[in-house]
């Protein structure tokens, strides 16, 4: 902000004075959804990406870049300042100068535009990675369900085959008589015993 002021204050000569505080009026009432697309704009480093970095769909993020719906904004404010470290707390929370750490307002990428990159790289490995354990996870599931399935079917298999050989070895008596002929007319025991009672 000194800085700034600085600036315009040697240059007001040779500007306009309403431009001057024009561009001080709009750097110190910038909406927070504006803040956060200067950042993007200067720290080179693209919505769509800070929206991945969030856990957000790019265009869900988007919706909230407006001043009806900047308010979606607040609870991410914290993973904005880990993602950019040299941007000051209370610049991206209130829009008190100076934006960045090092107490400059430049538009210029930081230096430090290079760490968020690679955080990001190493966030969309992560992702990648959640992806493939999510997946691995049902496999195990599905295969977990497979081998309980194949031992209900075994089970079930050895139940059928035991109640076959328990019928096959319940014989009625009607079946009896047709299996031995000399109950085929007679009610007479099969015991081998003859009439004449000897």
């Amino acid at each position: 902000m000194v800085l700034v002021l600085s600036f315009l204050v040697l240059y007001s000569k040779k500007l306009n004075m309403s431009i001057c505080f024009q561009f001080f009026w709009f750097f110190k009432n910038m909406k927070l959804f504006e803040r956060i697309r200067y950042i993007s704009t200067t720290q080179g480093i693209p919505l769509y990406r800070i929206a991945e970095y969030l856990g957000e769909s790019p265009s869900k993020f988007n919706q909230w870049l407006n001043e009806k719906s900047q308010k979606n904004i607040w609870e991410h404010l914290p993973k904005i300042i880990e993602l950019f470290p040299n941007i000051r707390r209370e610049w991206l929370y209130m829009g008190d100068e100076p934006m960045l750490k090092d107490g400059s307002t430049s538009s210029e990428p930081s230096h430090i535009a290079a760490a968020p990159e690679q955080r990001l790289a190493t966030e969309d490995q992560m992702i990648q990675l959640e992806r493939e354990n999510a997946q691995l996870r049902e496999l195990l599931e599905a295969k977990n369900e497979l081998l309980a399935s194949k031992d209900k079917i075994i089970a079930l298999h050895e139940e059928n085959k035991r109640l076959a050989e328990s019928v096959s070895a319940v014989v009625t008596p009607t079946e009896t008589r047709r299996d031995n002929p000399q109950h085929a007319t007679s009610d007479k025991p099969a015991s081998g015993a003859t009439d004449c009672g000897v």
